[in-house]
């Protein structure tokens, strides 16, 4: 039986026999080119499905019009209001009046810091900016800010005006308070009209000091006092310029209050500003305390949450409805909240590193997720499979093609 055993070995030495060190080497050589055929044809065509597929890849994941809602607690923002408007009333216990025509009232009299009268039962007093700038000042404070107030009773928007809303805490040597600014620009139906009231009505004393401003032709010093207004006029009315006003609000306590109701529709959202600084513009921005924009048509996506490093950018045309805008003292800023049909970019971005933004509208793929679970599903798989199984089908078609071609020609051989 051991001739057995050498039958394996015989088989072996005639196999290696039959194929020549030649041969083995024409094998070796047609198995390589044909695995870089392979993949050669495999890379050009993964290249067109590349390029094939791009525009559709392009078109599901740009950002769509995407219904939105932003809450933030801000120290400075910059809108335009679509609508006739007017601010709620706003108490205060002192007010910087800039970029102003005219400061006019009626006191019942008017007395000296010291209390040395004055005049008494005047006509109407009409305090006159010298100049058309920033300088002409008028700050009028209540005699008692710690139990009085004045009212900021009547403040109308045009359309298209554009406002600017500023919050910051000042300490002075008599306490810490806040400040409220509200800036009228661009004002659309002539100079910005403005009136206040007194909470005690026309017994309300309050002190009045002038900068750059002269009082009606009448020699009064930079700081006097009023004991009171007129019964039949007790308020103070304040014309801006042309086309601006800035009002400066302190405001004492913890109280929060609304600045403007719901429902105000607004252009132009924004929370940058331009300095000029050395001759030089520098771009600034307001302070976020906290903020997050949610998505309330589409309930499964989670809102994106941002803190104080981030600031958000809105497009200047989108129209937003105000949900809430609130002077929030504990926050230190203002409790915002709107919501509208995104149509420009809505980004985010580093405040150090404004020029690497993250879009924040939503994409067709992300809405094909939402809208149905079945087609998130399927997408996911598509997204995948279409490429590979356009690749197999390419690369099987070349070499179906190729050796359809081997073929005529051996046959054109045979005959």
């Amino acid at each position: 039986m051991d001739w057995l055993k050498t039958i394996p070995s015989k088989i072996s030495i005639k196999v290696l026999k039959a194929f020549s060190s030649e041969d083995i080497r024409l094998g070796v050589k047609k198995l390589l080119n044909g695995v870089f055929r392979i993949a050669w044809q495999s890379v050009v065509i993964l290249t067109l499905v590349i390029f094939a597929i791009a525009p559709v890849v392009y078109w599901l994941t740009m950002p769509i019009a995407t219904p939105i809602q932003a809450e933030l607690i801000v120290d400075r923002v910059t809108f335009r209001v679509e609508k006739q408007t007017a601010y709620e009333s706003i108490p205060f216990h002192a007010i910087t009046v800039k970029a102003f025509q005219g400061i006019r009232f009626k006191p019942s009299a008017i007395t000296e810091p010291n209390q040395k009268p004055i005049a008494f039962n005047r006509q109407a007093v009409e305090i006159l900016a010298k100049e058309y700038s920033d300088l002409p000042t008028v700050m009028m404070e209540t005699a008692t800010p710690a139990t009085t107030h004045f009212n900021l009773s009547k403040l109308s928007i045009a359309a298209g005006t554009e406002m600017v809303l500023g919050v910051k805490t000042v300490k002075t040597d008599k306490d810490v308070h806040n400040q409220l600014s509200l800036e009228i620009k661009n004002a659309q139906s002539g100079a910005p009209q403005a009136t206040i009231m007194h909470n005690l009505g026309f017994r309300g004393a309050f002190q009045v000091e002038t900068r750059h401003c002269q009082v009606d032709n009448l020699q009064l010093p930079p700081t006097f006092n009023i004991t009171g207004l007129s019964r039949r006029k007790p308020f103070i009315e304040i014309t801006g310029q042309s086309d601006r006003l800035r009002l400066i609000l302190s405001i004492s306590g913890n109280n929060a209050f609304e600045i403007l109701p719901a429902g105000v529709s607004v252009t132009g959202i924004d929370f940058s500003w331009e300095d000029m600084v050395e001759g030089n513009r520098v771009i600034n921005y307001a302070k976020i305390t906290e903020g997050k924009i949610s998505y309330p048509a589409y309930s499964t996506i989670a809102p994106v949450k941002f803190e104080e490093s981030n600031i958000i950018a809105l497009g200047k045309t989108d129209a937003f409805q105000i949900d809430k805008m609130i002077f929030n003292p504990e926050g230190k800023g203002i409790k915002l909240r709107f919501s509208g049909l995104a149509k420009e970019a809505v980004t985010t971005f580093l405040r150090v590193s404004p020029e690497i933004s993250i879009e924040r509208r939503l994409t067709r793929s992300e809405l094909f997720a939402e809208t149905s679970k079945f087609w998130a599903v399927m997408f996911d798989i598509l997204k995948w499979l279409i490429p590979v199984i356009i690749g197999v089908v390419g690369i099987v078609t070349i070499n179906f093609v190729r050796i359809l071609q081997f073929d005529n020609q051996a046959e054109k051989g045979a005959n």
